[in-house]
């Protein structure tokens, strides 16, 4: 039986899906072909009804251990589950498994990080409150005691105390931090970072694309088939960088979607909420976190 040596922990609506198809096209790293197989989770709370594809959670080990039957000369294993930095769970039962695995996280603004996880609920339609209501709903259930509302947009945010406990029970040099600024800004370099933090060749360039977009309504159907159809050997997709053209994508289909409502209001009692929690994430990452708290609306 083969496990893994190494895991995407998070966070959820921060990139991992992205980072989990380019770790997938090295070839000295092996990707369990399910993402989130959610093994060390905790048993999803939701009713089965509201579990979504996607979100089922393994929970036979030999069900999960054949995951990596297809191993070969891969010298990192891994899976991507990324709640598994916010379920308390999940740290203990890693640490009980694979004490010495490596640990890989991607942070995202935590506000814009709920906002985005709230605004793939409405996509999929499977929310139909609006923001401020399902935050409301959220933080009432927590304060009567219970951990899980319907669908938890703020609690996956706090990243300083989430950290902690992995830094509990793993040494630091065990775990590799970075931002999903980084990776939409120059995925190839914080690719480079990562190859190298798991010991393989670093100087391997995996292919940029877009994965896991939240889909809104759009407000121009033609600018949408324009964008969408741009064929992969065109002459733009032969001239411009993949990365470039990602990135160019991805703003273009932003500025054409309807999306929710995010009142200011709400945005700033938001910073107010994870403050103290951001001045933790930075103690702990070594990084500057300040523009999280600016309260201006980022892409979601």
């Amino acid at each position: 039986m083969t496990w893994p040596n190494f895991f995407v922990i998070g966070a959820q609506k921060a990139g991992t899906t992205s980072l989990y198809h380019y770790l997938r096209q090295h070839p000295d790293v092996f990707m369990s072909a399910e993402k989130e197989p959610g093994y060390f989770k905790s048993l999803p709370t939701a009713p089965p009804k509201l579990v979504l594809p996607g979100e089922r959670k393994i929970a036979d080990l030999d069900e999960y251990l054949r995951l990596f039957d297809g191993v070969g000369a891969e010298r990192a294993i891994g899976e991507a589950t990324a709640s598994y930095l916010s379920n308390a769970a999940a740290v203990e039962r890693i640490h009980e498994a694979v004490p010495h695995a490596k640990l890989i996280a991607v942070l995202r603004n935590p506000v814009e990080r709920a906002f985005s996880a709230y605004s793939m609920r409405v996509s999929q339609g499977v929310e139909d409150a609006s923001f401020a209501e399902a935050v409301l709903r959220e933080r009432e259930g927590r304060r009567a005691g219970s951990e899980s509302p319907k669908w938890r947009y703020v609690g996956p945010g706090f990243y300083g105390r989430q950290l902690s406990r992995y830094l509990q029970r793993f040494d630091r040099e065990q775990l590799s931090v970075h931002l999903f600024e980084d990776l939409s800004r120059d995925p190839q370099r914080l690719m480079h970072d990562v190859f190298e933090f798991l010991g393989v060749d670093g100087s391997f360039v995996p292919t940029i694309a877009d994965h896991n977009v939240t889909r809104y309504a759009v407000k121009s159907q033609r600018m949408n088939r324009l964008v969408s159809r741009v064929p992969g050997k065109s002459l733009v997709r032969r001239v411009v960088p993949s990365d470039v053209w990602a990135r160019a994508r991805r703003s273009v289909r932003r500025r054409n979607s309807r999306m929710p409502e995010f009142a200011m209001e709400l945005r700033r009692d938001l910073v107010e909420l994870y403050r103290d929690d951001i001045r933790l994430t930075e103690e702990l990452i070594g990084r500057d976190l300040s523009a999280w708290t600016v309260l201006e609306r980022a892409p979601a």
